[in-house]
């Protein structure tokens, strides 16, 4: 299903990928027509979908229709817009007020004046007066349809990426009587039967045109039908001074509303204290203008109310979406027949339908105004039987008819039954009485706008055929068939050949104008002797003519400089020779070459389209091929399927396509996968299988299966390699899997997925369950330059260097080397633990010195190389104090001062160890 996008100026703005869209179109009687449908969020042109834009579609028979989104839906995967149908609009635009006089196409174009629409097809033709008091366009709308009796059709006209016209078609009846039979067990699913007696009245109240103006805070005086009397069986006149009929009820003098009696009788409200039914009681507007015309419209209203409302939902299988099944088409307003087990026929009318395009077996309709099954109008009758006669050419292609000429009884066997279903399912009145033998178009004979009528008198038989307008014009009679020589009178027959003993044309028969026989006669003359100077002439077997109009050419052959089929100032083939070179065009209703075939090509114009038929019997499609019908877009669409939802795609973009200029764009499954750019560049979107060899400016493959890179290689979004460096994009990892996986455990060299952190992970195993290093660049506002090393699970500092070069171990250290400063050794091998050296692998030795220090003496030791631990001893319990921190030492010699606290001169003895060189 197509469907384009339009933004809040109806100008278009997209197409959707039509295998994606899952359309809902619900259509009623009543007036309601909306569009629901799901498209995938991320498919292209889903952006789009937003409240107050525009969709268009084309209904089952190839209508566009324009739809508002009112509602957007954001589903998991997709999104869902309820539309409604673009007429909605006219409910909110201007109020209007004053009167149409004339006819219903006059009113139309008063009150769609200035509001985007316009009238389209208007069938009802009666003359009118309506008027209106501060009402919207839709009010008025829908008031000319009632008050005109017909019923509303909407369609748009699309030109280029615009919509060109927008019209409401007024029709005397949506739909027809098809004869389309829904049965259990062949096309119905389910099925609920609703009975409504709320509606129902069995007596009205009329009230027609006000008869003067009003004077201020005065109520209008409404026309009533108090003043008619009606007496049932006799005579009532149509309108004042008019032709009569038979009043269908007594209304007396003086009374303000019109009953139905055998309706109060089957559905009034019962008084115990009279012990009979009483009426139930409602009311009827109408812009009657005399009080006859008012009563007999309020009477036909109450026919229509005075009985429930019985609907049937059903959900049907669509039939006709099936090839070969076309003519089980249901529409809107059609009249179909419903087949329930143990329950006589039903004739309705198809009042609602629900129709799910992608699912044709769920299609919800709604029927009502229900009947018994009796006989079908004759007008309807006589239609079908020239539908069947239209067919003559299918039978003739299927070799039924006979070789002379005439059609075997068994070839009609379809048309009888159809027309026998007619004659079941109608809705006609057959009459008889005094006036003789009738059949009128509708059940009630004074509503009918149909007739035939047959009378026979004094030996005398004859058939008359009538019409009217509306139920309350004369009707026009034309006698059809008399039995005096059995004659057919008409003012023009249409047959094809008259077939005859003899054909009888009197003096007085006339010929079309430029036609005189004997004037061809004079031309053929003209042809033996040579002396012919032109003109249209037939001399058997040349046609002779530099024009033929409106003229059938069957089995004919010969040259032509040029052809033209259709309407010329319309949509019609071309058939020619410009400049040397053969053409065929074909054009729109304006004229327009939309398809052209000519030696240099084919021409489609962007509303067109090939498709490509496969050779299939279930579920069949097209491949197809076509521009883009998008304002200022320029790519070409080659599509496996126009109505599969995961079809292959290739859309072709022109360089000067404003949003993919120059690129190739590849779709499978209904998503894109590869895109190449103007620029020699590709992406893909999935996986890339390559089982021989690559071979680019940029890298090639060997038959080992390596990957050789000679320029960049460039993965969209997370590698770039040239010759000078690998690139990682967006925070990805550089994984390397240990041997004998195939993915994982792995390890991972990546970048601090953190904003503003700069620094780099060194994982053991990807995901962090292993031991780790971490490098901090400089610019880091954390750690800057530092390396942390971190053991384990990788989840705690273990080494640090730091950028001023120190070192610091969270753990015990231990080292077997040599320890050092600057190039100076120090201690070769130590175990540090705790802060304490537990193990030593160094060789040591000890030294001593001794002497007396006098009291308040200070004297200075000098002990050997690496030496520590230094104790001090001596005679008698007296503290030295011990001073190094403000004593300069030089190289490795380590000195300290003793000072003498005491009051007496004391002997020392200093003992120390030193690390063996």
């Amino acid at each position: 299903m197509e469907m384009l996008l339009f933004d809040r100026a109806q100008k278009q703005i997209g197409r959707l990928l039509p295998g994606l869209v899952t359309p809902t179109e619900i259509d009623d009687l009543n007036g309601e027509h909306r569009l629901i449908f799901s498209y995938p969020s991320d498919a292209e042109w889903a952006e789009h979908i937003k409240e107050s834009n525009f969709v268009a579609c084309q209904d089952m028979d190839h209508n566009w229709q324009l739809y508002e989104i009112t509602e957007v839906r954001d589903r998991i995967d997709t999104v869902e817009a309820v539309c409604d149908h673009a007429y909605y609009a006219l409910a909110g635009m201007e109020f209007m007020s004053g009167a149409c006089e004339g006819s219903a196409l006059t009113a139309l174009t008063r009150v769609l004046a200035g509001t985007g629409w316009e009238p389209g097809i208007v069938e009802p033709q009666a003359s009118r007066t309506v008027s209106f008091q501060h009402v919207s366009p839709w009010t008025a709308v829908a008031k000319i349809a009632d008050y005109w009796g017909g019923e509303l059709r909407f369609r748009v006209d699309i030109s280029g990426a615009r919509i060109a016209h927008k019209y409401i078609d007024l029709l005397t009846r949506r739909g027809d009587v098809t004869g389309k039979r829904f049965e259990f067990g062949r096309d119905i699913r389910d099925i609920d039967i609703t009975l409504n007696r709320s509606a129902v009245v069995t007596a009205l109240y009329g009230w027609g045109q006000g008869e003067s103006i009003p004077e201020d805070g005065e109520e209008t005086e409404r026309l009533t039908f108090a003043d008619v009397e009606w007496v049932k069986g006799e005579g009532a006149e149509l309108h004042p001074g008019g032709p009569t009929s038979p009043a269908p009820c007594d209304k007396p003098l003086g009374q303000l509303w019109v009953g139905d009696d055998a309706a109060r009788q089957a559905y009034g409200r019962y008084d115990p204290g009279v012990g009979d039914f009483k009426h139930v009681f409602g009311e009827y507007d109408s812009q009657a203008q005399s009080p006859q015309a008012l009563l007999w419209e309020t009477w036909r209203q109450l026919q229509k109310r005075n009985e429930p409302l019985v609907n049937i939902k059903a959900t049907v299988a669509d039939l006709e979406q099936i090839p070969g099944f076309e003519h089980e088409k249901v529409r809107l307003g059609d009249t179909c027949y419903i087949i329930l087990p143990d329950i006589s026929p039903l004739a309705a009318r198809v009042i609602r339908i629900m129709r799910r395009r992608k699912d044709p077996g769920s299609t919800e309709i709604e029927l009502g105004n229900f009947r018994p099954v009796q006989g079908e109008r004759i007008s309807d009758i006589e239609r079908r039987v020239k539908h069947a006669d239209g067919r003559s050419g299918v039978w003739d292609r299927s070799r039924v008819i006979n070789p002379d000429g005439t059609l075997p009884a068994s070839a009609l066997d379809g048309v009888i039954d159809a027309v026998q279903n007619q004659i079941r399912a109608g809705g006609g009145e057959v009459v008889m009485d005094d006036e003789g033998f009738r059949v009128l178009d509708t059940g009630d004979p004074e509503t009918a706008l149909g007739k035939i009528h047959a009378v026979a008198r004094d030996g005398e038989a004859a058939l008359v055929l009538g019409k009217r307008d509306s139920p309350i014009d004369p009707w026009e009679e034309r006698v059809g068939m008399t039995s005096s020589g059995f004659q057919l009178h008409a003012e023009e027959v249409v047959a094809g050949t008259f077939t005859g003993d003899r054909l009888h044309i009197g003096p007085g028969v006339g010929f079309d104008p430029g036609y005189d026989p004997l004037q061809a006669n004079q031309a053929l003359k003209s042809l033996a002797d040579g002396t012919y100077t032109g003109g249209t002439l037939i001399d058997g077997t040349t046609l002779y003519s530099p024009n033929i109009v409106g003229l059938n050419i069957l089995g004919m052959t010969g040259e032509f400089d040029h052809l033209w089929a259709g309407n010329r100032q319309g949509a019609h083939v071309e058939l020619g020779e410009e400049s040397g070179l053969p053409f065929v065009s074909l054009h729109d209703d304006a004229g327009n070459v939309i398809t052209a075939l000519t030696k240099q090509g084919i021409m489609i114009d962007p509303r067109g389209k090939i498709n490509l038929p496969y050779l299939v019997t279930s579920n069949p499609d097209n491949a197809v091929i076509r521009t883009a019908n998008i304002a200022d877009r320029r790519f070409l669409m080659l599509r496996s399927g126009e109505g599969e939802e995961n079809g292959a795609m290739i859309y072709v973009y022109n360089e000067n396509d404003p949003t993919y200029p120059g690129q190739l764009r590849l779709y499978s499954g209904g998503s894109i996968t590869a895109v190449l750019r103007s620029d020699n560049s590709a992406r893909f979107y999935g996986d890339v299988q390559v089982d021989g060899l690559l071979s680019t400016a940029a890298f090639r493959t060997n038959t080992a299966g390596n990957l050789l890179v000679d320029g960049t290689l460039f993965a969209y979004g997370p590698i770039l390699c040239d010759g000078t460096e690998l690139r990682m994009r967006g925070n990805y990892p550089i994984r390397f899997p240990y041997f004998g996986y195939d993915i994982n455990p792995a390890g991972a060299l990546r970048v601090i997925r953190a904003t503003g952190r700069r620094y780099m992970i060194w994982d053991s195993h990807d995901g962090g369950d292993g031991a780790r290093i971490l490098l901090f660049s400089n610019s880091d506002p954390t750690y800057p330059g530092q390396i942390r090393l971190c053991p384990g699970d990788g989840s705690s500092v273990g080494l640090l260097l730091d950028s001023d070069r120190s070192v610091r171990a969270y753990g015990d250290l231990r080292y077997d080397g040599g320890l050092y400063r600057g190039s100076t050794r120090g201690i070769p091998a130590a175990d540090i633990r705790n802060g304490a050296v537990t193990r030593t692998k160094v060789a040591t030795g000890t030294s001593s010195a001794s002497g007396s220090l006098a009291v308040k003496g200070v004297i200075s030791i000098s002990m050997a190389d690496y030496s520590f631990f230094p104790n001090v001893y001596s005679e008698a319990s007296v503290l030295l104090s011990v001073n190094a921190q403000n004593y300069t030492s030089t190289g490795t010699t380590g000195r300290f001062l003793l000072r003498n606290e005491g009051t007496d001169p004391h002997n020392y003895v200093v003992r120390w160890r030193y690390i063996a060189a």
